[in-house]
């Protein structure tokens, strides 16, 4: 009884990792730890999610195996904040996390059993048909909406912002919190993370995008999310890693610009998804012309 605890304690944890693609159980602690310090209503609404894209991946017998690692886990999470963040906190908001959590666990093990690198895709297909179904378009209050000005003071907040917004925060704080969550699991992939962050905020700046949108974050988390995978090649990590970020930031500033999103809620880790199947894709090709 106290091992089935435990190991479903760790299932838990990982499954919030797996959001930064890592499988780590303190990387999992440290996060929700950010969550509940922001609000607890983030951290219930993350746990809410997790729990019940666990439960329906185990109801519905998925591989043990990738239960453990949190596999079925991270989506749903996801799921769960991003219904918080677009809906705010209510009873049949919870109703809304436990459904589009349960079938963005049911979308992740389709693209488990085929092969595919789903990536975040199963949380963005959910959270943009509760969005466009359920969504009044006055209400969109995201954090990450609100107007700041930018100073070159603060350049350095553009990394740890940047890694905060792939929960849909912006604090300072947060943005430490999770990093030091993943430097626990790996420093290379948490320098990774923090520059490609700082990186993207700063092509932003070069290119003139918005300086509020530059300051909360906004253009670093896809940014990181796509390094986190390249960093994990075994040849030419580094290069790997800064043309998947360059890639992304750039459908990011096409998203940026197009009113496509707006019915859906926004366009979240799509940017990410979508720059890292582009650049594993080259990668595919080069590899196989150079063999």
């Amino acid at each position: 009884m106290k091992e089935s605890f435990l190991q479903g304690i760790k299932i838990f944890f990982k499954s919030i990792s797996q959001i930064v693609l890592i499988e780590h159980v303190w990387t999992g602690v440290f996060i929700f730890l950010s969550l509940w310090i922001n609000a607890w209503e983030w951290a219930f609404s993350l746990s809410l999610a997790v729990l019940a894209g666990n439960l329906i991946a185990i109801l519905l017998r998925f591989p043990k195996h990738n239960i453990s690692k949190g596999l079925y886990g991270f989506s749903p999470g996801l799921v769960g904040i991003a219904v918080f963040a677009l809906f705010g906190f209510s009873w049949m908001n919870c109703l809304y996390i436990i459904i589009g959590s349960a079938f963005a666990a049911i979308m992740q093990h389709l693209f488990i059993i085929r092969n595919i690198p789903g990536f975040t895709f199963p949380f963005i297909s959910i959270i943009w048909i509760l969005s466009y179904l359920f969504l009044p378009e006055q209400e969109i209050n995201l954090e990450s909406l609100i107007e700041t000005p930018f100073t070159y003071k603060n350049l350095w907040d553009l990394g740890i912002k940047g890694i905060a917004q792939i929960f849909f925060q912006s604090k300072i704080l947060s943005g430490i919190l999770f990093l030091i969550g993943i430097f626990i699991a790996s420093r290379k992939i948490a320098l990774y993370v923090l520059f490609s962050s700082l990186f993207a905020g700063i092509l932003a700046l070069l290119l003139k995008q918005s300086t509020s949108d530059i300051y909360m974050g906004i253009y670093g988390f896809n940014a990181a999310l796509s390094a986190i995978v390249f960093s994990q090649v075994k040849k030419h990590a580094a290069l790997w890693s800064f043309l998947a970020v360059l890639i992304t930031v750039f459908v990011q500033f096409t998203f940026i610009h197009l009113d496509t999103f707006q019915n859906l809620g926004g366009y979240f880790t799509f940017p990410f998804v979508l720059g890292t199947w582009i650049s594993l894709l080259i990668k595919r090709i080069v590899e196989k012309l150079v063999i």
